[in-house]
């Protein structure tokens, strides 16, 4: 009888150990994963962290904005996902009819990493679409390379009724 408790007790440790294992196997699979520099965030009330190349990848993106808009420039504002969306759309579209220089970003709901959109009018009324992902391969991998884009934007253009979704402007036409 007692030979059966002690097989039963065998079998329940190596159950443990072998928990265990693949505990600490997988902490430290996710280890590889956590960000270079856990101090580096988003600007703003963001609590997202993201690698520091990520981070400096998106600082370049906001400057990219306000360099394209120029100085005298309305700053709509950098929308993250925790803002209302509406005052800083009510300030691009305004200064867009009034045919005056802004920036305005908004961040969007990415899967793996930091997706924001953002849309600019210069001094001159030229229009450009400016996007920026921290992670463009999809795949959340620690060597995924940052993608900041930057075209001319033909007809850019507010949707009020779709103001729920963010996004909710856009380039119409092609650029020539």
């Amino acid at each position: 009888m007692s030979t059966a408790i002690l097989s039963v007790d065998k079998r329940w440790l190596r159950a443990i150990l072998l928990g265990l294992l693949t505990a600490t196997a997988l902490a430290v699979w996710l280890y590889k994963f956590l960000p270079e520099d856990p101090s580096s965030t988003l600007v703003g009330r963001s609590p997202l962290q993201i690698r520091s190349d990520a981070h400096r990848e998106y600082l370049k993106f906001l400057t990219t904005l306000k360099n394209l808009a120029g100085p005298s420039a309305k700053e709509c504002g950098a929308i993250t996902l925790r803002d209302t969306a509406e005052s800083g759309l009510n300030c691009g579209e305004s200064a867009l009819s009034e045919g005056k220089s802004f920036w305005l970003a908004v961040q969007l709901q990415g899967v793996d990493s930091e997706v924001w959109a953002g849309l600019v009018q210069d001094e001159k009324s030229n229009s450009f679409s400016v996007n920026f992902d921290s992670d463009e391969s999809s795949g959340g991998h620690p060597t995924a390379e940052p993608s900041l884009t930057v075209a001319e934007c033909g007809c850019p253009e507010f949707h009020p009724q779709e103001r729920e979704r963010r996004y909710s402007f856009g380039c119409l036409c092609p650029v020539p």
